[in-house]
């Protein structure tokens, strides 16, 4: 068995040599599925794999969603084994446009993803999709999954564990984002700092800026604050 990592992956999506994805095993950046797995579903369906499998990714180290291939389930291992290619026409796929738009659509906030279609050597008429979800930024983590249920907007937060997707309990959750401070806090705590600096420049200045006081100060902060706020 062979356990790639992505540079592997990658290598070998280029080469069209696909038949070297056999006796590989799936892992915490890989997942693999046949190649009609998103062009005979629901709607519905389609949007939820597509965003859990993005999320769960982003939210780890990134990885790839790569569909054309057969896997099967051992016994003694705890992650699926690919036994075959699964090939199909780039027109059996949705399309590039449509599976981003589907992503961006289904999670927050927006996770950076490369999609393409790749052919094989042996018969360039079929080929590989993959889905690729580059590593993201930790200032951008979480990463959530929406999902519509009637009138109300519900989410959830995938993550990439065992070579499976797994989910981030609500208890985990609080107490991850208690542990650090959010993107806000750090924006503000940035920001109040530059300004402690400018009004430090100002005081050593010897008042060579006249107009310029604490107080004027002030007000731009908190208004730079209330800029922030309203995403400005």
């Amino acid at each position: 068995m062979k356990n790639l990592n992505l540079e592997e992956i990658k290598k070998i999506l280029e080469s069209g040599d696909f038949d070297a994805f056999i006796d590989s095993i799936e892992n915490d950046f890989f997942e693999v599925k046949l190649g009609s797995v998103f062009t005979d579903e629901e709607s519905d369906k389609i949007n939820f794999k597509l965003s859990k499998y993005a999320t769960s990714f982003a939210n780890q180290n990134g990885g790839y969603l790569i569909c054309g291939l057969k896997t099967e389930k051992l016994k003694d291992i705890p992650h699926d084994i690919i036994i075959g290619l699964d090939l199909s026409k780039v027109d059996n796929f949705l399309k590039v446009e449509e599976i981003m738009g589907r992503i961006s659509q289904c999670t927050h906030p927006i996770i950076e993803t490369q999609v393409h279609w790749y052919p094989y050597k042996k018969e360039p008429e079929l080929g590989l999709l993959a889905i690729y979800i580059p590593k993201q930024e930790n200032g951008k983590k979480y990463f959530y999954m929406k999902m519509q249920e009637f009138s109300r907007e519900l989410f959830g937060v995938p993550i990439r564990k065992d070579g499976h997707t797994d989910w981030i309990t609500v208890k985990e959750l609080y107490n991850r984002s208690k542990s650090r401070p959010n993107n806000m806090q750090e924006v503000y705590e940035g920001m109040s700092s530059q300004i402690q600096e400018v009004k430090n420049l100002i005081r050593d200045s010897n008042k060579k800026t006249p107009g310029i006081t604490d107080d004027l100060i002030t007000k731009r902060m908190l208004q730079l604050e209330d800029d922030i706020i309203m995403g400005k």
